[in-house]
């Protein structure tokens, strides 16, 4: 008997830990990376200064506020004002990663590596 309620809860446990996930649509409001569109690298490179990044894509560095958030293998630099949201990311494991999420219809990224 006691070998019946063993077989049975091992099967349990075996069926509830499949893989099925329910069909659910995602969020149109999430950002993911999948509905970014990827920049060209080839104007801008790993070797240049924050400045001469946002420079490169359009903005000048005067006009918007920075701030900048440790992280534990590098850090990010967020660049933004009202219409403008820019995150420079610097690591030593991926690199430098530029993120464009405003304006809203600009939505960019680019992956640029370790310099």
């Amino acid at each position: 008997m006691t070998r019946y309620f063993f077989c049975i809860g091992f099967l349990a446990l075996t069926v509830m830990s499949c893989d099925v996930r329910p069909a659910t649509q995602p969020c149109k409001q999430d950002v993911s990376v999948h509905s970014l569109e990827m920049g060209s690298a080839t104007n801008v490179a790993s070797t240049m200064t924050d400045e001469q990044i946002l420079r490169a894509i359009g903005y000048d560095p005067d006009t918007l506020t920075s701030r900048r958030d440790d992280g534990k293998d590098g850090y990010s630099t967020i660049y933004s004002n009202e219409t403008t949201l820019v995150f420079v990311t610097r690591s030593l494991v991926s690199g430098v990663r530029v993120l464009r999420l405003r304006p809203e219809g600009r939505k960019q990224e680019w992956l640029l590596g370790k310099p």
